[in-house]
């Protein structure tokens, strides 16, 4: 989105634009269970890699 549509007037904004990406919301994990319904040794939660919450803010100019 270029930052430019909500400061029209800078002329400084022309070409500089922001992108805001959310991973992982809400802290899900994955889930994995054979037909028996047990979890298989691999996907333990303890063996999985840890997965978080990330926000990321990117600003970028064009000149």
């Amino acid at each position: 989105m270029s930052i430019h549509h909500f400061l029209a007037r800078q002329d400084w904004t022309r070409h500089l634009g922001f992108k805001i990406e959310v991973a992982n919301l809400t802290g899900a994990r994955q889930q994995v269970r054979d037909s028996t319904g047990v979890i298989p040794y691999r996907y333990q939660p303890g063996l999985l890699d840890p997965v978080g919450r990330s926000v990321v803010l990117s600003l970028r100019k064009l000149f």
